[in-house]
């Protein structure tokens, strides 16, 4: 077969691909079909059903290969900047459309609705990142900082930096989230008695620690409310302003399980 009438079927191929996207739901696509079309985004010519074929072989499902870093995709032959690149935008996109979609609430009154807000931030990764969401007397969410990122073993807390962004974006509450990537939503000793530290230390500007949440792909812990017997009450000085009670933990403490399961993606119970 001449290289020429070998582009033409491939030309070919790729008009039949288009056309099937068009004309049937995408759903029906196959993991490798899927990859194999976003790949004519950064592989204008040639047969992209091979490299597919072999990324989904390597990182075993979608999720894994989005969770691949561009270095590591590019130690795949044929696999270059262009298509890393396009790869770590989607991840990207993918992440946003989660947390427009299952992360916008007015008032972050349960632990459910901070748990689902939180979750989107970790989505694709396979690295340990470490977040502070900072809250008004409303229960309004202020701010959603990044702290620290590394390996399941890097991520460290400094209770100093976290004490000064509650005092500047005048927070009277916090929750500290970071994720277990491929692992469970398990805290170390170490989680454990940080957390207390912290709790302690924000105390004594004025500020409450509600909890500190352990994620992973499909569920999270709160390290205060499972292992620290946190009182069932808050201080009035936590209570919703303009409003005529605390926020109390029988309320936030929306989900009665030890462990909360995002549902769908997941499970929330309406108060």
């Amino acid at each position: 077969m001449t290289e020429k009438s070998n582009g033409v079927i491939h030309t070919s191929h790729r008009a039949r691909m288009r056309q099937k996207c068009l004309e049937h739901d995408t759903a029906s696509f196959a993991d490798h079909e899927l990859v194999e079309m976003m790949l004519y985004y950064t592989m204008p010519r040639g047969d992209t059903n091979e490299l597919a074929h072999k990324l989904i072989e390597s990182y075993g499902s979608i999720s894994g290969l989005m969770e691949a870093t561009p270095a590591e995709l590019m130690m795949h032959k044929g696999v270059g900047e262009q298509t890393s690149s396009f790869f770590a935008l989607l991840r990207e996109m993918m992440r946003r459309y989660a947390k427009d979609l299952y992360g916008q609430w007015d008032c972050y009154d349960t632990v459910s609705k901070i748990g689902q807000y939180i979750w989107t931030y970790f989505i694709g990764l396979n690295c340990e990142r470490l977040y502070a969401m900072f809250f008004n007397g409303k229960m309004n969410m202020l701010d959603c900082v990044l702290l620290s990122e590394g390996t399941a073993q890097e991520a460290n807390i400094c209770i100093r930096k976290i004490a000064e962004l509650a005092f500047q974006k005048r927070a009277v509450a916090v929750v500290l989230a970071h994720n277990h990537p491929h692992g469970l939503a398990c805290p170390s000793p170490q989680d454990e008695v940080i957390s207390v530290q912290l709790r302690e230390a924000l105390q004594m500007v004025g500020v409450k620690l509600l909890d500190h949440l352990v994620v992973t792909e499909t569920n999270f812990y709160p390290i205060m409310k499972t292992r620290n017997a946190m009182p069932s009450v808050m201080s009035p000085l936590y209570a919703n302003v303009g409003g005529t009670k605390p926020l109390d933990y029988e309320h936030f403490y929306d989900v009665d399980e030890a462990t909360y399961q995002f549902p769908n993606i997941f499970d929330q119970k309406e108060n």
